[in-house]
């Protein structure tokens, strides 16, 4: 662990107007935040990102045997929001949901931790389930997803290393 962090860059274009990002990156150094102001329009845009080593996830048995596995790097949760003269507006909202799924793969680790849901809340109301992963085979490789619900099957080759066909229903 290093401790959170902050690393700012401006860039300053013709006429005086510059861009300047601010991202704060947490103790795994990964970016938690990044906001971005323009000084013509004084317009911030506005990313903050969770992961399992997030405190909001502290207690979640998928997050905790994630860290335990080492697997920190992946977000869980994503929010775009702007800000416009004071008025913070969401924009967007996704969240990955993953769980155990059964099987050993090629490395021998059992019950592999795999996305099983994204929702997306894509003008920041409500989160909806728009991609649902219902079935993996052993190698983690995706067999079956729903698309707003419309399901698809996925026929793997070569060991299952390459894809051969997708069958939408």
């Amino acid at each position: 662990k290093t401790g959170q962090s902050k690393v700012t860059q401006t860039i300053t274009l013709k006429d005086g107007v510059s861009t300047t990002e601010t991202v704060a990156y947490d103790d795994y150094l990964l970016p938690i935040s990044s906001i971005t102001d323009d000084s013509y329009t004084n317009h911030f845009n506005i990313q903050t990102t969770k992961y399992p080593t997030d405190a909001s996830y502290i207690g979640d048995p998928v997050a905790t045997l994630m860290r335990s596995r080492n697997m920190i790097a992946e977000p869980l949760e994503t929010e775009e929001s702007e800000n416009l003269n004071g008025t913070i507006n969401i924009i967007s909202k996704q969240k990955n949901i993953l769980a155990e799924f059964t099987g050993t793969n090629g490395r021998g680790l059992t019950d592999n931790i795999l996305q099983s849901q994204i929702q997306i809340a894509p003008n920041g109301n409500s989160l909806e389930t728009r991609v649902e992963f219902t079935e993996y085979d052993t190698d983690g490789n995706p067999l079956e997803y729903k698309v707003d619900g419309v399901p698809t099957s996925v026929l793997w080759g070569y060991g299952g290393s390459s894809l051969v066909a997708l069958i939408k229903n």
